[in-house]
């Protein structure tokens, strides 16, 4: 259809009574093409780990960044983009912005990860990827259960190295007045 068929117009062809939600269960999967292999829980838990395209269409250094959501919260989430028109820009598509690893204080260079193992069964599932930059191999596991998870990140190094994980938690102190 063009531009014109998907205005206001049709709302003339809407049916008046909606039919029955017959509910959504969504799955995991592994999205190869995307570099992101996403595990989904009955109690609405989403965790995503982006392992692979550099920028992945979005242009951010955020491989073996982890996402984090259950329900409506988001603990890690991918912050996104701010302005484009301001200098915070920057930051935004820095490693730092997200969830994933920083060598010696330095954000990621565009480069691939690549996916060691996936797998997802009977309410288990695990993710296993690597990132190579600055002379250090990266891989971070991480292994979802149906009410937590384990999230491990190792390295190796020819020299001594500063890894540092950033974590963006999306929650505020419960005993602290704001």
């Amino acid at each position: 259809p063009s531009r014109a068929a998907v205005g206001w117009h049709a709302l003339l062809h809407a049916r008046e009574e909606l039919r029955a939600y017959r509910g959504y269960a969504p799955r995991s999967a592994l999205l190869e093409g995307q570099g992101l292999a996403v595990f989904r829980r009955d109690n609405d838990a989403y965790v995503a780990l982006d392992y692979a395209q550099s920028g992945g269409g979005h242009g951010h250094p955020d491989r073996l960044n982890l996402l984090l959501c259950d329900g409506a919260t988001r603990w890690l989430d991918d912050l996104g983009t701010g302005s484009y028109l301001d200098a915070s820009l920057h930051w935004y598509r820095s490693t730092l912005a997200h969830n994933a690893p920083l060598v010696n204080g330095r954000s990621q260079p565009f480069a691939d990860g690549t996916l060691r193992a996936y797998d997802e069964r009977e309410g288990m599932g695990w993710v296993a990827a690597d990132f190579s930059f600055e002379g250090v191999q990266l891989t971070r596991t991480v292994v979802v259960a149906p009410d937590y998870l384990v999230d491990e990140l190792r390295w190796s190094a020819a020299e001594p190295v500063r890894v540092d994980l950033p974590w963006h938690l999306g929650a505020q102190p419960a005993d602290v007045e704001l």
